[in-house]
């Protein structure tokens, strides 16, 4: 493994240093496909349990916050896929070091961003509304909803005013199956990705201060390209770095 890492690593290093003084890959390239093959085989053999878009966009952003340094703490992912029925656990909390889901949860979603499903998304005050993209994770503090956690936003006019409108990780009542089975839906937010009571200190405990969190969305097609979101030679670099013993 360690030979076939560093013949991955030396291969991609030759590309970085090419003449090409674009940092762009095209999706055309051979380099991209295999980049996108090879992060759905750690997904299928590692993490089958999630969507297959969601992982891919969570592992193009985790690289490139790798390699601009912003994340803090690198063996902790977290990844939200409000793409799925909000009955369903949704809220998955990865060690991508030891390869392994360490939590997966029933997460809310925000009152105006739908019913059982999350359609609408926002990055404005007072919307309701949850906003999607690429997060990290602050220190926990104890407030109005009990022992709960920060969040700063990482991309611009996505989801940048995430800290300003109190999008928060925190525990409800509402976040739980006997609210399913009596109410047909999972409760809603003001936004934030809330909880059940019995798992919030835990997965906060795990996650904060300086991991990635993503949100995936139904839609996360149309948001605007960020940093986060592009493709480029150091993308693909980082990510057999991290990755090339799993593969």
């Amino acid at each position: 493994m360690i030979l076939k890492t560093t013949i991955l690593l030396l291969t991609f290093a030759q590309i970085l240093c090419s003449n090409d003084p674009s940092n762009k890959v095209n999706a055309t390239d051979t380099l991209f496909t295999k980049f996108i093959n090879d992060i759905e085989t750690v997904r299928t053999e590692h993490f089958p349990e999630i969507n297959k878009n969601a992982f891919r966009q969570c592992i193009v952003g985790y690289s490139n916050g790798i390699h601009r340094n912003s994340i803090k703490k690198k063996n902790i992912v977290t990844l939200i896929d409000y793409s799925k029925s909000s009955n369903e656990k949704r809220l998955y909390v990865l060690d991508v070091t030891q390869m392994r889901i360490l939590h997966a949860s029933l997460v809310a979603h925000g009152r105006n961003s739908g019913n059982e499903f999350a359609h609408s998304f926002s990055n404005k005050n007072e919307s309701k509304m949850s906003c999607p993209g690429f997060f990290t994770t602050m220190k926990p503090y104890t407030g109005k909803h009990g022992y709960s956690l920060k969040l700063k936003g990482l991309e611009k006019n996505i989801n940048d005013n995430a800290f300003k409108r109190a999008i928060v990780i925190h525990g409800a009542d509402y976040v739980s199956p006997e609210f399913i089975k009596k109410n047909g839906r999972l409760g809603r937010s003001w936004g934030c990705p809330a909880l059940p009571l019995s798992l919030n200190r835990t997965i906060i405990d795990t996650i904060k201060e300086g991991t990635l969190l993503y949100i995936h969305t139904v839609n996360d097609h149309e948001v605007p390209a960020s940093d986060l979101r592009t493709v480029g030679k150091k993308t693909v670099s980082t990510f057999y770095s991290l990755f090339g013993d799993s593969l």
